[in-house]
Order: C-alpha cells, then sequence, then structure tokens
C-alpha cells in the first residue's frame, strides 16, 4: 500500500472513530510513571476485570500494537515512560472498535492495574476514545532515523522514533537546571543581557548583521556577553551569570553551529585558581545533579552512556601552553628554540609517527606578526589534536580533561598579563575529550591598557577583530574590580554528557543548508 493510500486509510478510521474530530483530555489522567509506581506485590496477574482494583485514565501515543483472537497486546508511552495494555474482549467495552487503532495514535485510556502472565506491569483496558489520529505512518518500527537530513530537518520525527533522542534533550534540560542550582549554591545572580547591539565586541568573530527599521540603524547579534557583564561588575554587581544563545556568522561542523548556547560568570575580587576550582566543581555538580534527578525512564539511559565514555572529567591536568607545544614537539621528533628573537629547531633522534600537516603549519607561522602567535599556531597543529592520547589517567584507560594555561598577552585582548611575565596571561582553556569547552582568565581592569589592547587587535588581527568598544573603556575608567571570568560552550558539554557525535545531535533545531 502506498503512502497516499495508508494517509486515506487512516482519514477513513478518524472519520469513523469520532466524526475526525479532535477531542480535548479528561481532567483525571495520570502520568505513566505515577501508574508504575503504584505497583505493589498484591497486584493481581488477572485478565479478568472484576477482581481488580481501582480504575485509572492515562494518556499517550500507541507505539506497538498486535493482536490475536479475543486479545490484544498495546505498548503505550508518554514522556514520562511507557506502559503496556492488555486489551480483551471480556474486559474492553467495544473490542470491535481497536481496529480504528493505528500506530502512532494518541489516546486516552482508561483501565485497571495488573500484571500480565509474563509479569509484565499493565493496564486492562476497559474503556479507550482517540484523541489525536496519527494521518502519516511512522518511521518504521519506532527504529529511530537513520537519515541525519530527516533526523535535522524534521526533528519530531526523530523524537517520535528514538527514546534515545528524546533521551539527550531531557538531559540536556537537566544539565541546565544544575548548572543553574551550582551557581545559585556560590551566590551567582543570573542576568540576561542584549542580544541586539550596536557594534561586534567581546570576542574575535565574524557577526550576523541585522536592520531595525524603526531606528533605521544597523545592529549585530551578539557573539558573546562578555563586555556586557563585566559591565555590571563595575556597576556593583559582583557574582554574574547569564545562559544565553550567541551567534557567529562561521562555518558549521561537527562542533559548530551558527547559533549556539554559552554560559559565562564574572566574579569580582577572584583569583586565577579560583576559576580552576569553580571550573572542576561546576563540572562534578552537573553530574551529581543528573545521577540525582533525572527522571526514572532517562537515567538508565545517561548512565549507560557515562558508562561507555573513553574520557573522564576528574583528574584534570594542568599544562601551560609553551609546555604542551614542547611536549608535543618532542614526541614528534624535533626540539624547539623558541625565543622573542624567533624560532629555531633541532631533529631528534626518535619520532613518532603523528599525522600534521607540517607545511601548512610553517605557513600559518610565517604569516604570524607576534610570538604569541608564533606560539598559538604551534599549539593548534602540534598538540590540540593529540590530547587526548598524550594526558590519560594512570592504567590508560581513559583521556583526562587539559587546563591549558598561560596564554600569550598578544592573543588574549581582554586579559590581564601576568604581573610574574607580561607576555603571559592568566588565562585557561579546558579541553575534554579532546574538544574546546572552556575559556576563562584574569580580567582586564585596566582602562588605559584595555584602550591599548582594543586598538593593537583591529591592526594585529587581520581575521574578524572584534570593534573598538568606546563605551566599555569609558566604564572601566569607572573602577572595575579586579575579576575573573569564565565561558563554556553549553552544546559541547551536552555532546560530552549525552555521548553525541556531532553538535546537531544536541541542538533541537540545528540551522541546515536550504533544499532548493
Amino acid at each position: 500500500m502506498s503512502e497516499e493510500e495508508l494517509i486515506r486509510t487512516r482519514l477513513s478510521k478518524h472519520e469513523e472513530a469520532n466524526s475526525g474530530t479532535y477531542p480535548l483530555a479528561s481532567s483525571a489522567g495520570t502520568e505513566i510513571s505515577s501508574l508504575l509506581s503504584q505497583f505493589t506485590e498484591n497486584t493481581p496477574v488477572s485478565i479478568q476485570p472484576d477482581d481488580l482494583g481501582n480504575t485509572f485514565v492515562t494518556r499517550g501515543r500507541i507505539q506497538t500494537f498486535r493482536k490475536g483472537g479475543s486479545i490484544a497486546f498495546v505498548t503505550m508511552y508518554d514522556s514520562t515512560g511507557s506502559i503496556q495494555l492488555i486489551i480483551s474482549k471480556a474486559a474492553c467495552q467495544d473490542f470491535q472498535s481497536i481496529r480504528l487503532m493505528d500506530l502512532g495514535d494518541i489516546i486516552e485510556v482508561e483501565g485497571k492495574l495488573c500484571f500480565s502472565k509474563t509479569n509484565e506491569k499493565s493496564l486492562l483496558l476497559l474503556n479507550w476514545r482517540l484523541l489525536t489520529k496519527s494521518h502519516r505512518p511512522m518511521p518504521e518500527k519506532f527504529a529511530g532515523i537513520s537519515d541525519t537530513e530527516i533526523k535535522y530537518r524534521q526533528r519530531y520525527l526523530d523524537l517520535l522514533s528514538s527514546e534515545q533522542s528524546r533521551a539527550v534533550f531531557v538531559v540536556r534540560s537537566y544539565a541546565l537546571r544544575g548548572i543553574r542550582d551550582y551557581m545559585e549554591r556560590e551566590g551567582f545572580l543570573e542576568v540576561e543581557t542584549s542580544t541586539l547591539n550596536t557594534i561586534s565586541s567581546g570576542a574575535n568573530a565574524k557577526p550576523f548583521t541585522t536592520h531595525h527599521n524603526a531606528l533605521d540603524m544597523d545592529l549585530f547579534l551578539r557573539i558573546a556577553p562578555e563586555l556586557y557583564l563585566k559591565r555590571l561588575l563595575v556597576g556593583g554587581m559582583d557574582k554574574v551569570f547569564e545562559i544565553g544563545r550567541n551567534y557567529r556568522n562561521e562555518g558549521l561542523s561537527t562542533r559548530h553551529n551558527p547559533e549556539f548556547t554559552m554560559m559565562e560568570f564574572y566574579e569580582a575580587y577572584g583569583n586565577f585558581p579560583k576559576l580552576i576550582e569553580r571550573t572542576s566543581h561546576m563540572l562534578a555538580h552537573v553530574e551529581m545533579y543528573l545521577e540525582n534527578n533525572l527522571p526514572k525512564n532517562i537515567l538508565p539511559i545517561y548512565l549507560a552512556w557515562k558508562e561507555s565514555r573513553t574520557f573522564t572529567f576528574s583528574n584534570a591536568v594542568q599544562v601551560t601552553m609553551l609546555q604542551a607545544v614542547h611536549n608535543a614537539a618532542e614526541k614528534l621528533g624535533v626540539k624547539l628554540h623558541i625565543t622573542k628573537s624567533g624560532v629555531s629547531y633541532e631533529q631528534l633522534s626518535h619520532h613518532v609517527d603523528r599525522k600534521i600537516d607540517i607545511e601548512e603549519m610553517w605557513a600559518e607561522v610565517a604569516k604570524s606578526k607576534s610570538m604569541g602567535q608564533v606560539i598559538c599556531t604551534f599549539f593548534e597543529y602540534m598538540a590540540e589534536p593529540f590530547l587526548t592520547q598524550d594526558y590519560r589517567t594512570a592504567d590508560g584507560k581513559y583521556s583526562v580533561p587539559v587546563f591549558i594555561t598561560e596564554y600569550p598577552k598578544d592573543i588574549c585582548p581582554l586579559a590581564r598579563a601576568k604581573d610574574s611575565n607580561s607576555s603571559f596571561c592568566d588565562r585557561f582553556e579546558l579541553f575534554v575529550d579532546g574538544r574546546e569547552l572552556c575559556n576563562a582568565f584574569q580580567e582586564l581592569n585596566d582602562p588605559s591598557e584595555q584602550e591599548l589592547r582594543f586598538k593593537e587587535q583591529l591592526t594585529d588581527n587581520s581575521k574578524d577583530p572584534m570593534d573598538f568598544d568606546a563605551d566599555y573603556v569609558t566604564a572601566l575608567q569607572y573602577g572595575m574590580p579586579p575579576a575573573i571570568g569564565f565561558g563554556i560552550g553549553l552544546d559541547r558539554l551536552f555532546m560530552l554528557l549525552t555521548n553525541a557525535a556531532s553538535i546537531r545531535d544536541v541542538i533541537l533545531f540545528p540551522t541546515m543548508k536550504s533544499i532548493q
């Protein structure tokens, strides 16, 4: 039967079942998880209605249907779980009407709790009614969508057909709750700042532009909330955080979506060691929060994901960027000599077979305008791709989080220089499973130095430098307390928590190329 014929058949069933209407649900409904929690040792094993207990009303979508003679078995689910319906000719008032049921239909049922003969928690159906007819056939066998294009473009089909996919977005929601729970426990105030900005600031990235008709002016969608949140520190709000959407007009990949979610916090009077401590504590808190609060039908899926990880959020190591470069170079069979005047190297006797594009790396080094950019280029080519194999637990089973610290000052226009070495900043990026997850540093609060850095990066950074933010400099001139700042890409965190291979797997409606 063709899809068009199936649709016509289902429309006919809809008309016969309730004249094609879409009735409202009754107010007496019980969630399936609540029904499941009410089973006891005394719940009978029976398909006879007379000796059973109270009746219950519940609603959900039909997932499976099998019928044989005078009995049928239906699996129905809602967002909290699934339950088997036993439909017998002896108990159901209108047994013949079940021929109008189809996979995907949303129904309301009345029944009594019982165990099946195979000891499965069930509901013996007494009455049922159709709430919403599924006119189109469901994805086959509810096994999930294998075509990723359909999966991302028609997310509702993915969610309908895969409990794993539904679990991803439940975990995402609860992880956000866990982050908020941690920040509020630590005394931070959640705030919201503007996403429509007159200048592009807060990070080096290409912005999206739009136009405000009433004001007749161009605006930018924000690339980061950083400078607005630090204005709040100037205003006396000492501990603030924001969870919000950012927008960067850049390429798409398994780790990049133009619209993404970040959490940033800023803390007056904090110091750099506290930044690393807070980061580790927050990640541990989120994991604990998930295990203690996830719904019962989702927790086993999450724990299975956790068990299959090849990395850990604990046992983190701290390595300076320069040391990471030297370590990686030696594993490539090269000893680097990096000084303010230039770079030289010598070939070592041993060599590890690691594939990097040497010619492309040296081409990038040649284009660098400062030694800081040279070090950063070396890190991106020689060290970053191999963090997961170079930093592992003692038994070698898991990769561990790596805090890469002490970034060159000339690639950090918003970070404060170290007192002990003004060429570097107290900044870290945290890599988990080889993915850059967090970025944080001791904030620059000297207005004259900040003005100079803004001007320098406008000339030195040829790739999407942020605009000169004169009002932010003015704000600093009123005095911002010494502070620490932190940002985490939440979509990447959700990827790690759910073992997702692509960022699109953890965004409900990712950006997709339009179909011509």
